[in-house]
């Protein structure tokens, strides 16, 4: 991984990732405009009681209030509706039918009533139909984020409609788990994984390998210098235990230590789980330059500098992170299916989407 990979911000999806299965980070900034709408819906006419309307329907009116002329526009109360109407659209997928129904004006602003799957909403707007309240939203910009949302929607759709890569299949399916320790979506992934490790260990050659670079002694993670160690030490554990005690031990350390107190927090994983702590020791103190060496070697050889990334037989994994996905892709890397391939795993997902690098 080059250096300015390293630089990158700590959880920002990598241009391959953003689209990547049940992934929909684009929707963060709009979910929290529709949040702000339901909360307008909730909250506005306890601040601000509404009056008798004065006036209803879909003809023009012009009104007076304290702060200025009110003037009806149907055209700017059907653009709101529309608007209204694809928020709800890049936030749930499905279309919704928002139609104005009526209007009223109060001191200070202007109410307008769509109707909403048989429910009647009011949407606070200032007088020339600038800003939705009670947060300052400016129209223009909003359109201009919503329409971005929708492309980005159409995206997804374009790249979860790509089919699966399909991997070579062979007796025993080589799964090479391409990590950093502290890496909070591949420790999610690593979790999601557990019960797969388990079940299939037998069967399949997993390895974890850590993403990091470096060479001659002077080596770098992406999380600090004791996610650098804790990488060493994890590999350490594989290469002496196998994957199942690597798993318990990883999985461990997933739920008890952090980036910052990974150098002496780790021995207590050690012991929870049964792993020498001596050995482990020993064989960092020796061994710790051939072992990172041999990671740098084998994540550029793949060419993977995102935390997580999963290739089987030679294919890249891009699914959903969760342990029954996870199992029936890998499933699909043998020439004959063993038994353990019809066992159900949860299909329960921790997190979203996402990579570190």
């Amino acid at each position: 991984m080059a250096d300015n990979e390293i630089a990158k911000k700590e959880g920002s999806p990598s241009a391959s990732s953003l689209f990547q299965g049940e992934n929909k980070v684009w929707l963060v900034g709009i979910l929290g405009l529709l949040v702000g709408l339901l909360v307008m819906y909730i909250a506005m006419p306890a601040l601000f009681p509404v009056k008798p309307a004065t006036g209803l329907g879909g003809t023009s009116v012009v009104t007076t209030g304290t702060t200025g002329t009110f003037v009806f526009n149907q055209a700017k109360a059907q653009e709101i509706g529309q608007m209204l109407s694809d928020m709800f659209y890049v936030n749930t997928g499905s279309p919704v039918a928002v139609t104005y129904s009526r209007y009223e004006e109060q001191p200070d602003h202007a109410v307008l009533y769509y109707t909403v799957e048989g429910k009647e909403m009011p949407v606070y707007v200032s007088k020339d139909y600038t800003y939705l309240y009670p947060n300052a939203l400016n129209v223009t910009q909003l359109k201009t984020q919503i329409a971005q949302a929708k492309v980005d929607m159409a995206t997804l759709a374009t790249q979860n409609a790509t089919p699966q890569a399909e991997p070579t299949k062979t007796a025993e399916p080589a799964v090479g788990i391409y990590v950093m320790a502290f890496c909070p979506y591949g420790n999610q992934a690593e979790n999601a994984l557990k019960d797969v490790v388990n079940l299939l260990a037998d069967k399949v050659a997993f390895e974890p390998i850590y993403i990091i670079s470096g060479s001659g002694g002077n080596y770098q993670s992406l999380h600090g210098p004791q996610e650098l160690h804790e990488d060493i030490r994890e590999k350490i554990v594989f290469n002496k235990y196998g994957e199942k005690k690597w798993m318990a031990f990883t999985y461990d350390v997933n739920a008890n230590c952090t980036k910052d107190n990974a150098d002496t927090c780790w021995k207590d994983s050690a012991t929870r789980t049964g792993v020498n702590i001596t050995e482990v020791e020993a064989e960092y103190n020796t061994s710790f330059n051939a072992i990172a060496d041999a990671e740098v070697a084998k994540a550029n050889a793949a060419g993977v500098s995102g935390s997580p990334t999963i290739i089987m037989n030679g294919a890249t994994y891009n699914g959903g992170r969760t342990p029954d996905a996870f199992k029936s892709w890998i499933c699909t890397g043998f020439i004959t299916e063993p038994a353990e391939c019809s066992q159900n795993l949860t299909a329960t997902a921790t997190a979203a989407s996402g990579s570190c690098g």
